[in-house]
């Protein structure tokens, strides 16, 4: 996932460039000389727009991945509230989604929170870590590489 801030616009219309390239260090991405082409809009206009539901999926299945390693170190340091919060908070985002993947991760962060809220055992925080840091890296729950794989939103 990449977060680009722009400039603010000189106004409605004002076009803006992205010009980049994606390399990973494996040499399976490769992208040279990629550009996307902005242009500001006013807030109407950016609210009648519709979403691009592959890339809201993407986004919400890291917040919650990143969620989940904090909240173990939250939970560890003996925050159990701010662990329970945290995963919480990444996980609003999908509360009402119809999407069967998102409902199955909405259901398992909710119980999740239930466990964050009490000292866990070793062996559970390390099984959540896991998940989040191997989410986090577009990876399946056995660490194995999921890009290109039919379910991975973000090669759709």
């Amino acid at each position: 996932m990449l977060a680009v801030e722009f400039p603010a616009p000189v106004g409605v219309g004002a076009a803006t460039t992205l010009f980049f390239t994606v390399a990973d260090r494996d040499g399976v991405l490769k992208a040279d000389g990629c550009t996307v082409d902005f242009e500001s809009a006013d807030k109407a206009t950016c609210k009648a727009e519709k979403p691009n539901t592959d890339v809201e999926k993407a986004v919400a299945l890291l917040k919650v991945a990143q969620a989940r390693q904090e909240s173990v170190q939250l939970n560890r340091a003996g925050h159990f509230d701010r662990a329970i919060t945290t995963l919480n908070m990444a996980a609003v985002r999908i509360a009402d989604s119809q999407d069967p993947e998102l409902h199955e991760l909405w259901e398992s962060v909710q119980a999740e929170a239930q466990l964050l809220s009490q000292p866990m055992e070793e062996l559970q925080l390390k099984a959540m870590h896991s998940r989040g840091y191997n989410a986090a890296r577009s990876r399946d729950e056995l660490g194995r590489a999921r890009r290109g794989h039919p379910k991975d939103p973000v090669t759709r």
